[in-house]
């Protein structure tokens, strides 16, 4: 990454992230490549007027396997917990949820009938596992390192997932979580959600 966009005490705030996930899970001899390029374009809605949310607008890297997994971090945009969430990808903490089609299959047909989605949403739930994983994480992490109540950080958190759950709901036009989310009917096809990343398995879930 570029010198001028992380002063030094960030960039030890990420190779510590990055060593204290290794350690935690365990794992030796684990060679994993990371790049960083960090374009300070920040997530948001459409500019243009389409009727979806894709990576443009949720997503800020990826990780790639191979014989050395490698990681692409692109979005300086919540960076830290963004690479505890590739990392967990690369070090494969989800791959038994993310093979498991008998797991997939059943609630990926659950989910599609409580929540009012389209049929052809895709339902990655070791996306969700991920994303709450490396939640839990960076709150500890930033707890530890700033000297902060756990509770405090985890609560403004929680705040800040709730508003952008309401953000997605509203480009969604969905003005009622109960015409959402239902344990007793099942909804039809939702034709109007259409995403290109997975939008209801990275926040919602």
């Amino acid at each position: 990454y570029r010198d001028n966009i992380l002063n030094v005490y960030q960039k030890i705030f990420l190779v510590v992230r990055i060593f204290l996930v290794i350690e935690l899970y365990n794992l030796k001899n684990t060679e994993i490549n990371i790049n960083y390029y960090l374009s300070k374009e920040p997530k948001m809605y459409p500019k243009y007027s389409k009727n979806y949310l894709g990576s443009r607008e949720i997503n800020s890297g990826l990780t790639s396997h191979g014989n050395i997994s490698k990681i692409y971090i692109y979005r300086l945009e919540e960076i830290e917990k963004l690479t505890i969430h590739e990392l967990l990808h690369a070090l494969k903490i989800d791959f038994d949820l993310f093979t498991s089609s008998l797991f997939s299959n059943k609630y990926s047909e659950l989910y599609k009938c409580r929540f009012n989605i389209s049929n052809n949403t895709k339902i990655l739930i070791n996306e969700s596992y991920v994303e709450s994983s490396a939640f839990i994480l960076n709150t500890i992490l930033n707890s530890y390192i700033l000297n902060i109540p756990y509770y405090k950080i985890y609560n403004d958190e929680i705040k800040f997932s709730i508003l952008q759950c309401n953000k997605i709901l509203k480009f969604y036009k969905i003005r009622n979580i109960h015409n959402f989310y239902s344990k007793v009917t099942c909804y039809n096809d939702n034709k109007n959600w259409v995403e290109k990343t997975s939008v209801l398995c990275y926040f919602l879930f």
